[in-house]
């Protein structure tokens, strides 16, 4: 049996793309928010929850470190894309000196204000954006 080449040449375009994010890249934007409070557990996860189901197709990537009141001086990995948050990982350490809770949102047609309101409202800890 003859084996036969694979013509890899046929699917590579001659001239390469121009790189694009997407048609919609104007619109995303990255809010950062800083806590200077320790954050309810329960109610922070129920904000999380609310904002991958009410905004996942605008929510690109959310990610941070996190004290709970829960569980002081255990800062705690935040990470979710989209609809999917994945479980919080505990850190033995904050990794530097700035142990304030901070959490960054990365969306396309989100502004600031409705994350910290939608913060402040249901979490109940005032959100600073940097």
């Amino acid at each position: 049996m003859k084996s036969e080449v694979l013509k890899i040449d046929a699917y590579i375009p001659s001239k390469p793309a121009a790189f694009s994010l997407s048609h919609h890249a104007g619109n995303i934007r990255s809010y950062c928010l800083v806590f200077d409070e320790l954050l309810p557990e329960e109610s922070f996860a129920y904000w999380l929850e609310l904002m991958s189901t009410m905004r996942a197709e605008n929510i690109l990537r959310i990610k941070g470190i996190i004290e709970f009141k829960e569980k002081p001086d255990t800062p705690v990995i935040i990470h979710g894309v989209q609809q999917v948050v994945h479980p919080f990982v505990p850190m033995p350490e904050w990794p530097s000196e700035d142990t304030r809770s901070r959490l960054v949102v990365i969306g396309e047609n989100l502004n600031g204000s409705e994350i910290t309101v939608t913060f402040e409202r249901y979490v109940g800890v005032r959100a600073s954006l940097l």
